[in-house]
């Protein structure tokens, strides 16, 4: 007889699970480094969508306060107050947002215009995503100096549709229509 036959042999089972553990580590450290980006942009859509939805009310209690007064826009500085109480069941706050005040903005250029006579309202911004603070109102330089929400923001546009719009993409609507009064309406 051998030598080597008369040595105790580690069971097979030990074996395996001795020269695989390297290999189980391995697996599980790719796993989670492709899970733990995809579950953290699971979590985000949800606050996304609640901002959204916080952007389309304050649109729809915008056209609400203008039905009832004469096809006016709500005063530029005194908007928060002219639509919370009558046409919104709560204060609309960014869930990404750090702060108790309001978050959003109205599009300042737009005062005193009438609803009516307003030209080209699919691409004219009406309320979007600021720094916070009460009855903000102005433009693009309102905005929060980072995106909140994937590298973009939430926009209303005067026609009633909200949608998320990536910040480089922000330029290209319309903000001010001082000079457009009067055009035919969409």
């Amino acid at each position: 007889m051998d030598e080597d036959d008369r040595k105790p042999r580690r069971p097979v089972a030990s074996v395996i699970i001795a020269d695989g553990y390297p290999w189980l580590v391995l697996v599980i450290a790719v796993l989670t480094s492709i899970i733990f980006p995809i579950y953290a942009k699971w979590r985000e859509w949800p606050r996304e969508e609640k901002c959204l939805s916080s952007v389309k009310a304050i649109t729809s209690a915008a056209f609400m306060y203008a039905q009832d007064h004469g096809d006016r826009l709500p005063p530029p500085d005194a908007w928060n107050n002219a639509l919370f109480q009558p046409y919104m069941l709560s204060y609309p706050i960014c869930p990404d947002a750090d702060t108790k005040l309001t978050t959003y903005a109205l599009n300042g250029l737009l005062k005193k215009l009438e609803l009516s006579k307003i030209g080209n309202r699919k691409d004219t911004v009406f309320v979007f995503e600021s720094k916070p603070g009460a009855d903000l109102c102005g433009g693009r330089e309102l905005m929060s100096q980072v995106p909140r929400h994937s590298g973009g923001d939430n926009i209303a546009f005067l026609d009633g549709h909200a949608q998320w719009v990536k910040r480089s993409d922000a330029r290209k609507y319309m903000w001010d229509l001082s000079s457009r009064q009067g055009s035919s309406s969409d």
